[in-house]
């Protein structure tokens, strides 16, 4: 057991949180997207780290079941989605919101959501004051007028309208983003992430 926790830790490893510790006593939003699960046990640990205030997800709750291309993988979707859920839920987060993605079933999360708000589809909604559109699909964002548009799905984030300070792409990393300020520090996903995500870069998927 312990060699497998060794190699667990190797693959995977931690985030590196020192950058995100707050600075000052600002309501703060963490951005997340397309996580696999076996992220899960550090997504634990970086929201119980960090306490943000508010959390969006922006799809693809269990990145590494394929359910919108393998149908025959949702009991493994169903057992790994309840997973994540219930560290949503068990956090200290006041709002959080899942944007779904393309390996998503809406009728099971919304049915298991509890107090998460779920969108199956694009979001807007205003947090702290910040106008904050979200969507598992760049595309559905780049003609919303929004303080910050949050988005997944896509490694791909050099397109030309696509504006750096305001556009986060959170499979590329997570964002914690500071809702007075705006001040927003990267967070990376633990190596071995991608991986999981079953070369989705590659795969287009």
């Amino acid at each position: 057991m312990a060699m497998v926790k060794n190699i667990f830790g190797a693959v995977f490893g931690r985030s590196k949180l020192d950058h995100a510790f707050r600075l000052d006593d600002h309501p703060r939003l963490l951005h997340i997207s397309d996580t696999p699960s076996q992220f899960y046990p550090e997504l634990k640990r970086i929201i119980n780290v960090l306490e943000p205030d508010y959390i969006i997800h922006t799809g693809d709750l269990a990145d590494n079941i394929k359910i919108g291309l393998y149908r025959s993988s949702f009991h493994r979707y169903k057992h790994e989605v309840r997973i994540i859920l219930k560290i949503l839920q068990d956090s200290k987060a006041k709002k959080i919101v899942l944007s779904l993605g393309n390996h998503d079933d809406y009728d099971f999360v919304r049915k298991h959501s509890g107090r998460l708000l779920v969108f199956d589809g694009w979001g807007k909604m205003e947090f702290e004051g910040i106008d904050i559109a979200f969507s598992h699909y760049y595309s559905d964002l780049k003609d919303l007028t929004a303080d910050l548009r949050l988005y997944g799905h896509d490694l791909d984030s050099t397109d030309d309208d696509r504006n750096k300070e305001k556009d986060l792409n959170g499979i590329a990393s997570m964002s914690l983003i500071d809702l007075v300020t705006l001040d927003v520090k990267k967070i990376e996903y633990p190596f071995g992430t991608n991986n999981s995500r079953l070369n989705r870069n590659k795969l287009g998927i």
